[in-house]
């Protein structure tokens, strides 16, 4: 065989003794010759191994890769991939069949047009007495016209899923090390969509080129049949599960957007699903789709996500937004509010570059921190901007709710279950502080003291209660007589008592949420160990300090590697550590 333009063509086969001849035959007679055909047994208990090796003995362009058990067809799949050897891959399902001159075809239109993958239409053969499965058209494996498109999310999720229909560049699949994770169902699916997202382009032809057959004990129409829509939860289950792994292993966070969007496309051709799901289909997922459709306050949340900083605490903010941006559902949107109080112009570059990992729009407050000049500030580690949340409401009145975020916090989920909670009528929703102000609460007849580094702000319900100039009034009267131990925090429990709405430490783990009492339930402690949703790295728990005392000061280091502050970790570790070397 010519060692260039080698096309390998993988065919799994389990248990097919009575259609792998047909299979094999037709490939054999490709009227392109410079082929290898990977048959992987799967632990085949028929006899499938041996016509193998009957065909193997007749041409040498066959080779066989045997399992020893049945291992599933994504293993198989994996383990053609490694025994492939072909600058092309191909796949072709053992029941199934090329026409003669489909891999002359494809590679001739893969080359003609310089592209990266090349599709051509099927024939859907269904076999008698199977009738017309009413989830697939006999048309549905067809391109419509002969047309080039570039790889974009749409075009991406316009692909069909299927694999067998297709040609691929093996140096692609090489270069990220492409396989298919261990899932019964859908495999294919994800490879695709990776695939697209990894090239630059593709053509569509409309020569019927495959043979698609359907019959009894068709996987496909077995699988249809039985889960009546249930597979195509499972199809984005896996989506949204391994393409981002993937991504994030092989560092190619700047996929990210294209695949935000393609999953987003992917989500709503499952409308069809959706509906055919019924309504006590225990799925969270299923809920958040059935929400797409029903223009609900989920479907495609933009959340308004407000910080305040200086250039002292940038470093910080970039972990946090990283954080939140990695962890964000495919639809959900972002408008960051950067409360400006002494920013750089090179600060404002490092953090817009985290648009990489997921596009979002951001608008930077200016304010007068004069304004502030004559208010406390006790702990050190703070500066004036601590205060400047009072202004939120002020700064931006047109918006419903806002959620203001301290910048020495990472997130481990997405922000749209906390963003859209009810708040029952109250003027906020924070979580209990783990190291309660004891005497200024009791003085004051706070009988809950929140935290303040997590705090969703009901906009309209503020204005209403003029809290913006309740602030400053409490402010200059309780600093006036030194009642203030934590700032704006004790100010904000002050005015907003009563009117706020607690919900669980997970969404605010503080240093000492981790420090166990009797009023904790044991899934509350389950919930904060093994779960956290946001964790605050409040004093002393600063991870970027050598006394850190929070559990969880490893999650900051592994998010700060994805910001353009990752080449400070090592100078990080051997300040904290009093180390020469590193």
């Amino acid at each position: 065989m010519k060692p260039n333009n080698l096309i390998s063509i993988i065919v799994p086969v389990y248990n097919r003794e009575d259609r792998i001849k047909k299979c094999i035959d037709a490939l054999l007679h490709q009227t392109y010759k410079n082929i290898e055909i990977v048959c992987v047994n799967d632990g085949s208990t028929d006899n499938s191994l041996n016509i193998l090796y009957d065909y193997q003995k007749k041409d040498a362009r066959v080779k066989i890769v045997n399992n020893e058990k049945n291992m599933g067809i994504a293993y198989s799949r994996n383990v053609g991939l490694s025994s492939a050897s072909g600058e092309y891959i191909m796949w072709c399902d053992s029941d199934d069949w090329f026409e003669k001159n489909m891999c002359k075809k494809l590679l001739r239109t893969l080359k003609k047009y310089d592209v990266d993958l090349v599709e051509c239409s099927t024939n859907d053969i269904f076999e008698k007495g199977l009738g017309v499965r009413k989830n697939l058209s006999k048309e549905s494996f067809c391109v419509a016209k002969n047309e080039k498109w570039e790889m974009t999310p749409t075009a991406a999720i316009n692909v069909m899923c299927v694999l067998w229909n297709k040609i691929f560049k093996k140096s692609i699949i090489d270069k990220y090390h492409l396989r298919f994770p261990p899932i019964s169902t859908h495999e294919d699916e994800y490879f695709v969509l990776t695939y697209c997202l990894l090239s630059k382009n593709v053509y569509r032809i409309t020569n019927k080129l495959y043979n698609y057959v359907m019959h009894q004990g068709s996987s496909l129409n077995d699988a249809y049949e039985m889960n009546k829509g249930i597979m195509e939860f499972e199809a984005i289950r896996t989506l949204g599960t391994w393409v981002p792994k993937m991504l994030q292993e092989r560092n190619l966070f700047d996929l990210y957007p294209a695949f935000n969007d393609a999953y987003l496309q992917f989500l709503l051709g499952m409308k069809d699903a959706c509906i055919r799901v019924k309504n006590g289909f225990d799925c969270y997922l299923g809920e958040k789709l059935q929400a797409i459709y029903t223009n609900t306050p989920y479907s495609k949340t933009r959340m308004n996500i407000f910080f305040a900083v200086d250039h002292n605490y940038v470093e910080h903010l970039c972990v946090a937004m990283v954080s939140i941006l990695v962890n964000a559902r495919n639809f959900d949107q972002f408008n960051f509010y950067i409360i400006d109080s002494g920013l750089l112009r090179g600060d404002k570059k490092k953090i817009e570059s985290l648009k990489k990992y997921k596009d979002f729009n951001i608008e930077y407050l200016k304010v007068d921190m004069k304004i502030f000049k004559n208010y406390p500030i006790k702990n050190l580690h703070l500066s004036l901007a601590t205060y400047a949340k009072y202004l939120i409401v002020e700064l931006k009145p047109e918006l419903d709710r806002c959620l203001y975020l301290d910048c020495d916090i990472v997130v481990n989920t997405s922000l749209e279950q906390l963003y859209n909670m009810d708040f029952d009528e109250n003027l906020a929703l924070a979580v209990k502080d783990s190291m309660v102000s004891f005497d200024f609460a009791k003085k004051y007849n706070i009988k809950r003291y929140f935290n303040a580094g997590v705090l969703l702000i009901n906009s309209k319900k503020w204005c209403e209660s003029d809290i913006t100039q309740k602030l400053f009034d409490a402010t200059e009267n309780l600093g006036n007589i030194g009642e203030l131990e934590h700032e704006d925090q004790d100010v904000l429990n002050y005015v907003l008592n009563e009117k706020v709405k607690f919900v669980s430490t997970r969404w605010n783990c503080q240093c000492f949420s981790f420090a166990f009492n009797n009023s904790k339930t044991e899934q509350e402690i389950l919930d904060i160990v093994f779960s956290p949703f946001i964790i605050h790295y409040t004093n002393p728990g600063k991870p970027w300090h050598p006394e850190s005392l929070h559990p969880y000061a490893f999650k900051y280091f592994e998010y700060k590697k994805l910001t353009p502050y990752r080449k400070n970790i090592k100078k990080d570790i051997k300040r904290i550590y009093g180390l020469k070397k590193f």
